[in-house]
């Protein structure tokens, strides 16, 4: 895992990408407000510095939720959690195929020199 330094601290980070796909119309509309309100919760949740919800401008019902947790720990925690847990389960009836996601350690400007 990587950390990077902030003034005298260093801080750890770990960050998700997810990616959905929506099925037909109907569920492609109810997969935008299902993951419009996992956003809102996971912002509230300890340890998550950002979730943000991006729909594309070039694929018909592609979804991707970007999130940055200050530790593997608080991230952990949050996938492992019940509210996750029923929110995926909800999520799978309303995709054509599963998401695909992806664990990410920030690179800063300080790793490079």
């Amino acid at each position: 895992m990587s950390n990077h330094r902030e003034g005298e601290h260093t801080i750890e980070m770990v960050g998700v990408v997810m990616d959905f796909h929506g099925g037909d119309e109907a569920s492609i509309d109810e997969l935008a407000g299902v993951l419009a309100q996992y956003v809102v919760r996971v912002r509230g949740e300890p340890g998550c510095r950002t979730a943000d919800l991006w729909h594309s401008a070039t694929t018909t019902g592609r979804f991707t939720v970007v999130e940055k947790w200050t530790s593997a720990d608080h991230q952990r925690h949050h996938f492992d959690a019940e509210s996750t847990i029923v929110f995926a389960q909800h999520v799978m009836a309303l995709v054509d195929s599963p998401p695909r996601i992806d664990l990410l350690d920030p690179i800063s400007a300080h790793d490079l020199t």
